[in-house]
Formats: structure tokens, C-alpha cells, sequence
């Protein structure tokens, strides 16, 4: 009466035992993607906020330029609203001691000079450089610019871009003012 067919097929446990082997290896697929992706999340959550707290710690600002046209001096206050000391404001060549270096532009940013010997024959330092910058703390400057390639005397009336950078640090300040 019931004649049994010859079927092809896979039993019933071994199609249940190959869906089970699926289902584990999607799980794990997916848990390792997902774990992956978190991963890479905080550690960029975490590089922007270091970025953040690192600029925080190393606010330097430059106020107060003056420029005295009789005697080639630049005077400026240098401000440390961060909580980073600032090395010392001068020209070292020794690895890992600060450097601080001077670029002075034009009104169209071309650059008129840049220095990086502040406290030696290049662009004599008559006060305040020297010595470290605590932070939130401000120190006056005064730089001669007589006989060096920073001198203002042929730029009167004109605004120029005054750009200080802290090394090893990396802090760049800038003020614009009229000569």
C-alpha cells in the first residue's frame, strides 16, 4: 500500500546540527565585528579627547605688541593661560631642550624673517627670555631687531603677522599689529 519513495535528502539531525554550527559561527562573526568596532570607537573617543586636554593644558597667547621704531625693539607680553610650564623662551641645540621660534609675515602672510636664536647674535633677547613659563603666568619680552632679517623699519604703518612657536611643545601663538 505506502511505497516508500528513495529521497536524496539530509536527515532531519544532520540538517538540525548544521544549523546550530551556523547560528554559532554567525554569532561569533558578529561578536567579534561588533567588539572590533567598539575598539576602534574608544580608542578615537579617547584621541580626541587627549587632542582636547592637550590644547587646553598648552594655551599661549601673545598680547601687547609694540614695535619702537627708533630703537628696532619688539616688546610683547607672552601669556600662559594653560597649565603646561612653558620650557624656557630661547635657542638651544641640545635634543629635548625648548626652542622657541620667530616668524614675522606680511599683510599678505609672506614671510619678512624667521629666527630661531633668539637669545644668541640672531635676534638678541634684551629681557625675559630665559627662563621657564609657568602656567597661568605672563612675561614681558623684549627682542632687538636692529641688524638682523627681522628688522621692522622698512614695514612702518603696515600690519604684520607676529608668530611665536614653543619647541619641543609644538605651541604656536600669533598677533597681528600695526607697525
Amino acid at each position: 500500500m505506502y511505497k516508500r519513495r528513495n529521497k536524496k535528502a539530509v536527515s532531519e539531525i544532520l540538517s538540525t546540527t548544521l544549523l546550530l554550527v551556523l547560528a554559532v559561527a554567525a554569532a561569533a562573526v558578529a561578536y567579534f565585528w561588533f567588539n572590533k568596532i567598539a575598539i576602534s570607537i574608544e580608542s578615537s573617543g579617547t584621541d580626541i579627547t587627549d587632542a582636547h586636554v592637550s590644547r587646553i593644558s598648552r594655551a599661549i597667547r601673545i598680547t601687547n605688541p609694540i614695535y619702537d621704531n627708533n630703537s628696532d625693539v619688539l616688546y610683547f607680553t607672552v601669556v600662559n593661560d594653560g597649565m603646561t610650564t612653558l620650557k624656557e623662551i630661547r635657542d638651544i641645540t641640545a635634543p629635548g631642550i625648548a626652542t622657541t621660534r620667530i616668524t614675522i609675515k606680511d599683510k599678505n602672510y609672506y614671510p619678512i624673517c624667521s629666527a630661531v636664536k633668539i637669545t644668541n647674535s640672531e635676534i638678541p633677547c634684551i629681557y625675559g627670555c630665559g627662563e621657564d613659563l609657568f602656567g597661568h603666568h605672563s612675561r614681558n619680552l623684549a627682542l632687538n631687531l636692529t641688524n638682523s632679517s627681522c628688522s621692522l623699519k622698512n614695514h612702518i604703518g603696515e600690519v604684520v603677522s607676529f608668530e611665536m612657536t614653543f619647541e619641543p611643545n609644538g605651541v604656536i601663538s600669533i598677533v597681528n599689529f600695526i607697525v
